[in-house]
């Protein structure tokens, strides 16, 4: 089971890489770091000491997911989804979407205003 949404944000950016419209450090700016401020999320998005260190590993030439880990645990190995019981973090429209897969939702609020920290 793949989830479409990511394999379009993942296939388009890397698009954009190969365009040379963005680098490949602002691509991964654009879908982790940048979500993850968005959403509060302070563990989340970097690759820091004391991070979640969450970790996607795509081919480059395919534009294709091939293995994921969260919090250590696989959750992507070789394109397939293999983890169960997930918590999917998105906002309140989304909820209904994710309980309908049989995953858990929390629902945050992306509109109130995050203190900005300097970019990477």
């Amino acid at each position: 089971m793949r989830e479409a949404g990511f394999l379009v944000i993942l296939s388009q950016g890397l698009s954009l890489v190969k365009l040379d419209i963005l680098s490949l450090s602002e691509f991964a700016q654009k879908t982790s770091l940048n979500p993850a401020r968005m959403l509060r999320l302070t563990q989340k998005g970097h690759l820091s000491v004391g991070a979640d260190a969450d970790i996607t590993v795509y081919d480059f030439a395919t534009q294709e997911p091939k293995y994921s880990f969260v919090e250590g645990r696989k959750v992507l190995w070789k394109g397939d989804v293999v983890a169960k019981g997930a918590t999917v973090i998105c906002t309140e429209r989304g909820v209904k979407a994710i309980e309908a897969r049989g995953m858990k939702a929390i629902a945050v609020d992306p509109g109130r205003q995050v203190e900005r920290v300097p970019a990477l």
